[in-house]
């Protein structure tokens, strides 16, 4: 599948039999973010409409195994959001972040470097979008939208920039839907 969220995962039984893991994910990487993905299903898009929360819980769900995925392939990941809007995650290091606030953002990144000794890759996905029509949309509405998918990806990146720089290897990945 282009968008690379159906994984295909090959097995090798000679693996197993030098006691090494048979499976291999064997996927191309994702082309788009899951969300953007997710919504363009159907089925998805008719459960968001009728049972939003059970929707927002299946999303989570599903970039927690995108998480997951490079947590199997051998990534030291830290994983930000707003508190209560990640889900912890075995063997990701789980940090409450507004990306609206660049002293957050700063920490963030600057913890993040130092306990994983750099940096090598950014993934920058936060994004919201309040319930409703655009047309229903007030003032506080859009600042909060703009705040968080523009403002935040702004102070991440630039948070982010010097660790990916001394890497010598840093890459940045923005995602929007």
């Amino acid at each position: 599948m282009k968008s690379g969220h159906w994984p295909l995962v090959r097995f090798d039984p000679r693996q197993a039999e030098t006691g090494a893991n048979p499976y291999k994910l064997d996927s191309a990487p994702p082309s788009v973010p899951i969300q953007a993905f997710m919504e363009s299903e159907t089925r998805f898009a008719m459960l968001k409409h009728s049972h939003s929360d059970a929707a927002q819980r299946f999303l989570a769900q599903a970039q927690a195994e995108a998480a997951r995925r490079f947590l199997d392939e051998g990534a030291r990941l830290v994983v930000a959001g707003l508190p209560g809007d990640v889900p912890a995650l075995d063997g990701a290091r789980v940090v409450p972040c507004d990306a609206r606030d660049p002293a957050e953002v700063e920490r963030l990144f600057a913890d993040a470097a130092a306990s994983l000794g750099g940096l090598d890759v950014l993934c920058c996905n936060a994004g919201i979008f309040p319930e409703g029509r655009l047309a229903d949309l007030d003032a506080a509405a859009v600042d909060a939208v703009l705040g968080v998918n523009l403002r935040g990806t702004i102070l991440s990146v630039v948070a982010a920039l010097p660790a990916l720089r001394e890497s010598g290897r840093g890459r940045i990945v923005v995602t929007s839907s």
